[in-house]
């Protein structure tokens, strides 16, 4: 079994902007990945993904960045989740509790 997906590097070859979201995906532990900034177009955005383990659902932090002008994204998942339940998250809480986090670190 795969343990929490934290603190991780990853490359895919994929050359479009939805490849890391389908590679993080391929794990049997992630119960869905959410795009969360999608402004710009070069395709380096940031997103979330819930990944369950032991009974717990984790939401975790992702960001990818082209490699032009080579091929694929790399992609980075953040050091620790940013939130956690025994509950699934739907994705509209999963957003609003990034949404809260981002406005306390950075204000609005």
């Amino acid at each position: 079994m795969i343990g929490l997906m934290t603190d991780k590097n990853g490359f895919t070859p994929e050359n479009n902007w939805w490849g890391p979201s389908r590679e993080l995906s391929y794990y049997k532990s992630v119960v869905n990945v959410e795009m969360y900034d999608m402004s710009s177009s070069a395709g380096n955005w940031g997103g979330w993904f819930q990944q369950k383990l032991n009974g717990t659902y984790y939401l975790i932090m992702f960001w990818q960045e082209n490699c032009y002008p080579g091929r694929g994204f790399n992609y980075t998942t953040d050091k620790r989740p940013f939130a956690s339940s025994k509950k699934k998250f739907t994705v509209d809480e999963g957003n609003q509790i990034l949404s809260e986090l981002i406005d306390a670190l950075y204000g609005n």
